[in-house]
């Protein structure tokens, strides 16, 4: 019950991704194991995909992109990256801040 509660909470917060409120979803409402799932996930699309090439991307990255409210802002590599960059920072504050 608990899992799904953070998960409609989750997906339902993804809806304000595209606007100003984009990080307004409570990274404190994820379990460990999802922040580092979305953590570690997210690092290796910054790392490994190159927004101004537009070249095709795997299907599973594609996924866990939508999943996070990414996928809305490939058209534009600069937003991409900033929004990207932006959402792990506030992972890994979270993740911080529950290492003290």
């Amino acid at each position: 019950m608990n899992d799904q509660i953070r998960t409609e909470h989750f997906n339902s917060q993804n809806n304000l991704l595209s606007d100003k409120d984009y990080f307004n979803f409570e990274t404190s409402l994820l379990s460990d194991s999802d922040l580092q799932y979305y953590s570690e996930n997210l690092n290796i699309i910054a790392l490994e995909y190159n927004p101004f090439e537009q070249n095709e991307i795997d299907p599973e990255d594609k996924s866990f992109l939508k999943k996070v409210g990414l996928l809305q802002f490939l058209n534009n590599p600069f937003t991409f990256t900033n929004k990207t960059l932006q959402l792990l920072d506030k992972l890994e504050t979270e993740i911080k801040n529950r290492q003290k």
